[in-house]
């Protein structure tokens, strides 16, 4: 299913293990709709453009790498069913550290969508370099209308950390569409310093199916140390 592979690299220095900081910011449903020209024509497979990482950053977390990625999808009329995430720790000498790869899907034409996650084997070190991957298979561009606007309601969110280094997100989310991969979608949080640079972030599923236009509550949290920040912003995106 996905037609041309693309990939967009980020390499940045590693750095080490960022204090706790309390934070406070609004919710979205991380949806971003692309605008249109006056005389519309329909995009071809020819003009598949590249997923784009919009913005990045990743931290070492107890030899961990936690990472956040804003990732764009510029094209009007084709989704990225699938796409790869890889994510590579190198030494100072160049050898291969770890290899981690993560599939996510459902990357709408002209949306934006937000991945947060932890790589590696917890052996990293403040002086590696990490290479951050973001590739579409050719099969998997395929034709696609689009989510429906405002998919999902997030409201009342709260973001806080414990003595004991764990962060938490809750909040209250309702589905306003049907569809099969609508209903568990992921959790997604995303902190960002005071210039609305990506910092850190975190996710996690709700703990069950959703019902169209029934109010639900979520939980999600995790056991690491990140940066301070000076808002955050929480998204759900569609699952596969």
């Amino acid at each position: 299913m996905w037609f041309w592979i693309v990939i967009a690299a980020v390499v940045l220095a590693l750095i080490g293990a960022f204090m706790n900081g309390p934070g406070s910011g609004s919710s979205s449903s991380g949806t971003v709709t692309a605008g249109s020209g006056s005389q519309p024509r329909e995009q071809g497979r020819n003009d598949i453009q590249p997923l784009t990482v919009v913005d990045s950053n990743y931290s070492l977390s107890s030899g961990y790498v936690k990472y956040v990625l804003e990732i764009q999808n510029t094209n009007t009329d084709y989704k990225a069913l699938f796409a790869h995430v890889n994510i590579v720790g190198k030494t100072t000498d160049g050898s291969i550290r770890f290899s981690d790869d993560w599939t996510i899907g459902d990357i709408e034409p002209g949306t934006t969508t937000f991945w947060a996650s932890q790589a590696g084997n917890g052996d990293s070190l403040e002086s590696d370099t990490v290479e951050i991957t973001v590739s579409v298979d050719d099969s998997d561009w395929i034709k696609s209308d689009g989510v429906p606007e405002n998919l999902y309601t997030i409201t009342n969110t709260t973001v806080n950390t414990n003595p004991y280094g764990m962060i938490t997100a809750t909040g209250e989310i309702t589905l306003n569409e049907e569809g099969d991969t609508y209903r568990m979608p992921m959790i997604v949080v995303v902190l960002k310093d005071a210039d609305g640079k990506l910092v850190g972030g975190f996710d996690g599923f709700i703990d069950s199916d959703l019902t169209v236009g029934t109010q639900s509550t979520f939980e999600v949290n995790d056991f690491a140390m990140h940066a301070d920040y000076a808002s955050y912003e929480v998204y759900a995106n569609p699952w596969m």
